[in-house]
């Protein structure tokens, strides 16, 4: 196998282009992998499912459709209002998710990781059971040490 050092790359940050305007106060996280597509293709050489990944967003893998709901958030978000309003806030500013007039097939709770500090999180305990689940196996070494690679 070769080895390719790090050095031998160029950096992604000299893909990306000066007109980048990120939010203030924002991660910036939106769209850069997709504004340095190219990157990915020909210096990488990224297989063609993390291509997919890059340019369209992950899918989830849906064996059906969950049931129309909307359902009520939880104790963690309503303990903290402001918290989920501004974390709402944020993610709009930041084009992170929209705002619809009409209500939306399934609405999933917020909740609120309080840990070292304040996160939103949705649960998606409804949807779950409606995603394909890939199944592996974890092998004990016994088991690793009689593949053949």
């Amino acid at each position: 196998m070769n080895v390719v050092e790090a050095d031998e790359y160029p950096l992604i940050d000299d893909y990306l282009g000066s007109g980048v305007e990120f939010v203030e106060g924002s991660s910036g996280v939106k769209g850069r992998l997709k504004q340095c597509i190219s990157y990915w293709e020909s210096t990488i050489c990224a297989p063609q499912f993390v291509l997919g990944l890059i340019s369209e967003g992950y899918r989830l893998p849906f064996v059906r459709f969950p049931d129309k709901c909307h359902l009520r958030n939880n104790r963690s978000a309503v303990r903290h209002p402001q918290f989920v309003e501004e974390a709402i806030s944020k993610l709009l500013l930041n084009d992170c998710i929209q705002e619809h007039c009409e209500p939306p097939y399934c609405v999933n709770p917020l909740s609120v990781g309080d840990r070292k500090k304040l996160r939103l999180v949705i649960d998606l305990r409804h949807v779950s059971p409606c995603l394909f689940k890939h199944s592996f196996k974890y092998e004990d070494p016994h088991c690793l040490s009689k593949m053949h690679v």
